[in-house]
């Protein structure tokens, strides 16, 4: 009997190489970890092609395409014709555990295709959504952010981006100490995780005053009921792999133009929420 084969008896009939155009990897914003929640990553567009294509999952942080097939053909498009080659992608969590988010990324480019190198790999943060576990004895506020003259008849704002400053006297935001940040999702809800540095700024009492403040786009057309993330703003990266503040999704995005906001006290070690936790907006 013939002795089984392995690699010492084979000869190597080619090569197969891939390019990668663009991955993500995407970072929990608490954590400063991979995202542990399964998440969904389509390519929107190329420039001003419409692709709708889902990117390729390596677990569950690390989402990747590569420069090959449609994805090739289009770059090459853009990059011949000398058309915009920046690509519009929507991240979104399949569980709600992160807030979704879209962003256009402008890839770096070497001799005219994406550049083989770790400047196309990008780490956006995401922020945690309705059903974000956090630790028993954490300090947060689970609130919703609503437009509408009362609590009742009022409705979600959708993509908040929202903010906690301690003390809750300062009233400008520009100058306030900033002591939490969260997403705002497409049902108005927020889930604000406050740790170290609002015990700093507590002065060891308990409980603290916060104010929270919401900032969010003017009102839009009616949104489409079959697509969740519709109406969800764009974010423009910069080229860069390191955080910045539009990676991060820690600054105020400029299609949020309207802001409202009110003091609350929260107890350290407890969840606030309920009508304490609502910021209504006229």
């Amino acid at each position: 009997m013939s002795a089984a084969l392995d690699l010492d008896d084979t000869v190597a009939a080619g090569e197969l190489r891939h390019r990668l155009a663009l991955g993500l990897s995407l970072v929990d914003a608490l954590t400063g970890m991979e995202t542990p929640g399964v998440a969904r990553v389509t390519l929107e567009s190329i420039g001003p092609y419409r692709v709708d294509l889902p990117f390729e999952a390596h677990g569950p942080a690390r989402h990747a395409l590569r420069y090959a097939a449609r994805v090739r053909k289009l770059v090459d498009r853009t990059v011949d014709a000398a058309l915009d080659r920046r690509w519009i992608v929507r991240i979104e969590s399949r569980d709600r555990t992160h807030v979704a988010r879209r962003m256009r990324f402008d890839l770096a480019f070497a001799n005219g295709q994406p550049d083989a190198a770790p400047s196309n790999i990008r780490p956006p943060w995401l922020w945690p959504g309705a059903t974000y576990a956090l630790p028993s004895t954490g300090t947060a506020i689970r609130g919703r952010v609503l437009r509408g003259p009362d609590p009742d008849t009022a409705v979600p704002i959708r993509w908040a981006r929202v903010f906690a400053t301690a003390p809750a006297t300062t009233l400008v935001f520009a100058p306030a100490n900033v002591v939490a940040c969260g997403h705002g999702d497409d049902r108005g809800e927020f889930l604000l995780a406050l740790g170290a540095r609002l015990q700093a700024a507590a002065a060891l009492t308990d409980p603290v005053d916060v104010r929270l403040w919401a900032f969010f786009p003017p009102p839009a057309p009616p949104v489409d009921p079959a697509d969740p993330l519709d109406g969800l703003y764009l974010e423009e990266a910069a080229l860069a792999t390191v955080p910045d503040a539009v990676l991060r999704g820690d600054g105020i995005p400029a299609a949020c133009t309207q802001r409202a906001d009110k003091a609350i006290s929260v107890r350290l070690g407890h969840t606030t929420g309920g009508a304490a936790a609502t910021l209504l907006f006229p």
